[in-house]
């Protein structure tokens, strides 16, 4: 039941995206640079929550079946996919229905893209912070 809420969230979010007008989008030099700002951020954040972890106690390795509440993990994947879900939905609506919140819509794609790119990131570089 949650999931298909999560799925509605997602379009109804999308459409409120394609939604934006031009004068809403941002610059084309903050919509290139928000991905690797939200990677190195999102990537700082989750290294300081894995160094808050207790001895002894790993972090759970990422995961489409994680739940959003097993954190830090569960909880950044949710977080990204939410966005990148949604922003697909949004960038899908916007080149159909040619509305004008593409920009916005890529905007969101970014930093979603960007979260979920530093869950990848901070698995590769502190393998010994994650269980098997």
């Amino acid at each position: 039941m949650f999931y298909a809420f999560w799925f509605f969230f997602c379009a109804g979010w999308g459409y409120l995206l394609a939604g934006f007008g031009d004068s809403d989008a941002p610059p084309l030099g903050q919509l290139v640079a928000s991905f690797p700002l939200v990677l190195l951020t999102c990537v700082v954040l989750f290294w300081l929550e894995l160094r808050r972890l207790p001895p002894g106690q790993f972090a759970e390795r990422p995961s489409l079946k994680l739940k959003p509440w097993n954190r830090p993990t569960g909880l950044l994947l949710f977080v990204g996919l939410t966005f990148v879900f949604a922003s697909l939905w949004g960038v899908g609506i916007a080149v159909v229905a040619h509305m004008p919140g593409l920009l916005v819509a890529l905007h969101f794609l970014s930093l979603g893209a960007g979260t979920l790119a530093a869950i990848f990131v901070c698995r590769h570089a502190f393998p010994s912070k994650f269980g098997a």
